[in-house]
């Protein structure tokens, strides 16, 4: 049996599955980061499909600045910032 559905319908689908997924991958990083205390949790499964059609859900953000760097790599990070905001003004 086909459905006819509308596209606001389609939209809302496919807003909810993305939504799914980074659901899913957020819960993963947790996990991963966990202290190890109390039970297993459960493997977490991605939906390939998705995946294929929008990559961008799986990449992480880029991280400019970070607690492990030492002052002279946080003034690099720095002038690059500042370098890339000049070019664009």
């Amino acid at each position: 049996m086909l459905l006819n559905r509308s596209v606001q319908q389609l939209k809302k689908l496919w807003t909810n599955i993305k939504q799914t997924q980074r659901d899913v991958i957020t819960k993963e990083k947790q996990n991963r980061f966990a202290t190890g205390g109390g039970p297993e949790t459960p493997s977490t499964e991605l939906d390939p499909d998705v995946a294929l059609i929008a990559p961008s859900l799986m990449a992480t953000a880029p991280i400019l600045f970070s607690s492990n760097m030492d002052d002279k790599e946080v003034e690099n990070r720095k002038q690059l910032v500042h370098n890339i905001m000049d070019d664009m003004a």
